[in-house]
């Protein structure tokens, strides 16, 4: 039973006894206290009848002892002892269980945590294989440019030279004599060129090409040149460029001039190459000018 069921009991069970005592006392020594009783009185002791309880207290004390005889057959019965001892095998079969899925809770964890790191792993893994790959695609690409670069055609100017033609006796005007030459280890394929000439003289300058385009396919064709051999010499003259007029112009029978060759060409492997080279010419003089 509960603590607070005993202390009503207690509570209950003080209250009559000290209702019993407190109904049977008399009062004594009433009036004053100097008087005096006669001599040939006889005092006889008072009656005390036997306490009793009220009857409600009486009712409550039977009350209680049913209470406490309910109790102990409730104590007592093997059902209810029955019902405690599963109640208390549940409980400590929730405890074992709940020890269990902490284990296991952990494990998992643990399990987690190991497959984190092996993804972890995986991925470094994989990354030091793509920068090897990587590392090995970039080195197949430069062994194929070293072996393409080994065979390709390889076209240069072998030489150059100018002279002037005067046709009809409109004046003489610049002949550009090429011959190109090819140092590599295939033929060099649609050789195209483009001379341009430059009159200099100080600040004044005049300046013509064969061909006004930048486009190779629209220059002057030659001839394709086998591997590690020289082509056939090509020339073409450069129009409208007259060296008297130029000469009376500066009013100088000495001036400069450049010529710049642009060429290009394609290799077996289809890939365009090109070029350009600079020539300077000695001061011409207008008298000693060759013609033919």
């Amino acid at each position: 039973m509960s603590r607070s069921y005993w202390l009503s009991l207690c509570a209950t069970v003080g209250l009559a006894l000290g209702c019993s005592t407190n109904g049977h006392c008399e009062a004594v020594n009433h009036g004053s206290g100097t008087a005096q009783k006669p001599a040939n009185v006889q005092t006889q002791p008072p009656y005390n009848p036997p306490p009793s309880l009220p009857i409600p207290v009486k009712n409550d004390i039977h009350s209680i002892a049913r209470a406490f005889e309910t109790a102990n057959t409730d104590n007592e019965s093997p059902a209810k002892a029955s019902d405690y001892q599963r109640y208390l095998n549940s409980q400590t079969d929730l405890a074992r269980w709940g020890y269990i899925m902490l284990f296991i809770g952990g494990f998992e964890a643990a399990i987690t945590a190991l497959g984190v790191f092996l993804v972890w792993r995986t991925l470094l893994a994989a990354q030091a294989s793509a920068k090897e790959a990587k590392r090995g695609a970039d080195e197949t690409k430069r062994q194929a440019d070293i072996a393409q670069a080994q065979v390709r055609a390889y076209v240069s100017v072998a030489s150059a030279s100018l002279s002037f033609v005067d046709l009809g006796g409109v004046g003489a005007q610049p002949f550009i004599n090429v011959s190109f030459k090819n140092s590599g280890s295939s033929q060099a394929r649609n050789v195209g060129w483009n001379p341009t000439v430059q009159f200099v003289y100080g600040e004044r300058k005049r300046t013509r090409s064969l061909v006004d385009s930048p486009d190779p396919q629209k220059w002057v064709r030659t001839h394709d040149i086998p591997a590690s051999s020289p082509a056939p010499s090509d020339g073409a003259m450069v129009a409208d460029m007259l060296l008297n007029r130029f000469a009376d112009a500066a009013g100088t029978n000495e001036f400069g001039i450049r010529v710049r060759i642009e060429y290009a060409y394609f290799d077996v492997f289809g890939i365009q190459g090109d070029d350009e080279v600079y020539f300077r010419f000695c001061p011409q003089k207008r008298d000693s000018l060759r013609r033919r």
